[in-house]
């Protein structure tokens, strides 16, 4: 049995550390698998530490081993997000997938998509679309039609993605079981209020002992993401890219990159976003479109506009002995850059100069200039634990 989980732990903390716990405790003899975005998250921005940092905590906390999802793939919207790491975790002979939820139950999420997967919820769902609602409405106001309770409950983020999942082992036909486990809710913040509180050197005791270690060390050395440089970065490339770019990037529908290209003038890049984003495209996706533009460096189409199939992994951390879980993927796991880089087909070396280049970024947005060297993904090896 070969638990996969799809993580960012941006940070890792209790909530994570309590998911894991309940994994080991219930599937003892099962061996944990995680693939986990690498320097940009799925809303569209650099995680706060980096990569291997976030992966060696798993690993303390009891995951085998921590792969590194690629950009192309995480910085996808939610359904493509869910659909590229289960496909991955196949790779990885993953026989169930483990993720937290509200309140959905593994039957509710089973029996949602399967009908999702129906030609009359696809009729239904155009039905919406022809009115013009954006998809997230479309969806839920489809899945009420059939599902009015287990509608509202897929409002819930967790819930939600717990659904695309099941959907994508569906449509795929994969042998892959889910495990949905309830999210404890008591006593918890959100992820979003622990990144902001840490910076100000709050909110330590949401995170399990070994990682408040490690994050003092990496505050106190300001070893994190600089949000302010990198929203400088987006807007300078933004401000760089004529209006045929935008048009050729594919990142653009509806005439939206006319809106974009004039709106980036502005002083400011958030109070550039606030002025396009509107009912189809929300804060968030044009936070997407923004972190693509500045990746894709003017390449049309944006290597970041479509979802790819999965080519390559790149090993994070691992336990000691675990290695024996990756001797058989579907795909190349990456360790070393450089063999990789002489070894692997022409399109697999494209796509890891992309990602280079993404780990780069995030290098430069780094708070502490002495951390803002490029070429980690040569220089970093693989944590073993």
């Amino acid at each position: 049995m070969i638990i996969g989980i799809t993580a960012e732990w941006n940070p890792f903390h209790l909530g994570h550390a309590y998911m894991v716990e309940h994994l080991k405790r219930e599937y003892p003899d099962a061996r944990l698998l995680a693939v986990m975005s690498g320097p940009f998250v799925q809303r569209g921005e650099p995680a706060l530490f980096d990569k291997w940092a976030r992966a060696s905590w798993a690993v303390q906390a009891g995951v085998d081993a921590v792969l590194e999802l690629p950009g192309t793939a995480a910085l996808q919207s939610a359904d493509r997000f869910a659909e590229s790491a289960v496909l991955h975790l196949h790779t990885l002979h993953c026989t169930h997938i483990a993720f937290g939820t509200e309140s959905a139950t593994v039957q509710e999420l089973q029996e949602a998509a399967r009908w999702a997967a129906s030609d009359e919820y696809l009729s239904v769902l155009h039905s919406f679309l022809k009115q013009r609602l954006p998809y997230g409405q479309a969806m839920t106001a489809t899945m009420r039609s059939r599902f009015p309770k287990l509608a509202e409950k897929l409002m819930l983020p967790n819930n939600l993605l717990g659904f695309r999942y099941a959907s994508a082992i569906i449509r795929h036909k994969l042998p892959i079981q889910i495990i949905a486990i309830p999210r404890k809710t008591e006593g918890t913040v959100s992820a979003t209020a622990i990144r902001e509180q840490l910076l100000s050197g709050h909110f330590m005791e949401y995170l399990p002992d070994f990682v408040q270690q490690d994050v003092k060390c990496l505050l106190a050395s300001r070893h994190y993401t600089d949000y302010k440089r990198y929203e400088e970065a987006c807007l300078l490339r933004s401000r760089f890219l004529p209006l045929k770019a935008l048009s050729d990037s594919g990142l653009f529908s509806e005439g939206l990159e006319h809106r974009w290209f004039s709106c980036m003038k502005s002083g400011n890049y958030e109070n550039a976003l606030l002025k396009i984003k509107n009912r189809r495209y929300p804060y968030r996706r044009l936070k997407r479109i923004g972190a693509a533009l500045l990746l894709s460096q003017g390449q049309g189409p944006s290597p970041y506009a479509s979802m790819h199939q999965p080519a390559f992994l790149r090993l994070l951390a691992m336990k000691k002995g675990a290695g024996c879980l990756l001797k058989d993927p579907r795909i190349p796991i990456i360790v070393s850059e450089a063999r990789a880089e002489r070894t692997l087909s022409p399109d697999i070396r494209t796509a890891l100069l992309q990602e280079c280049l993404a780990e780069d970024i995030f290098s430069f947005c780094q708070e502490e200039e002495g951390f803002r060297q490029a070429g980690m993904n040569y220089y970093h090896s693989p944590v073993i634990l």
